[in-house]
Formats: C-alpha cells, sequence, structure tokens
C-alpha cells in the first residue's frame, strides 16, 4: 500500500485538477469520486493498493471471452 498526497488545484465541469505526488503532476479526477466537504486548496491522501482478487477475476473474464465460454 503507498499513501499518496494531492492538492486540488482547480475545478473544471465535472473535473478537479489534482497536483498529485511531489512532483505534483496533474492529474483529472471526476468530481464525484471526491469527499463531498473537499474545495479548491485542500489536501488529499489517496491510498493506492494493488487488488490482487479484481485482477484475478478480470483475468478470468477475459480468459472466458478468448474462448467464447
Amino acid at each position: 500500500m503507498k499513501d499518496v498526497t494531492a492538492y486540488i488545484d482547480r475545478f473544471e465541469e465535472d473535473y478537479a485538477v489534482l497536483l498529485v505526488g511531489e512532483q505534483e503532476a496533474p492529474v483529472n479526477w471526476p468530481r464525484h469520486l471526491l469527499p463531498s466537504d473537499v474545495g479548491e486548496g485542500d489536501y488529499l491522501k489517496l491510498t493506492l493498493a494493488y487488488d490482487a482478487a479484481q485482477t484475478e477475476a478480470a483475468a478470468r473474464e477475459a480468459e472466458s471471452l478468448r474462448h467464447g465460454e
């Protein structure tokens, strides 16, 4: 698991422009996925984690589609 800091730089229509990580890389993030009580100038903590179960389920589904099951 990895925690990454993101700064809400601004809102553009349905997206928030986040400046992510130490390099402040700009990322367009869907506004509806943000907590309702945040705004421009706020900091977020993003927690990233590998989802093994979802990855395996997607691989099984792709394999099933390749074989026409």
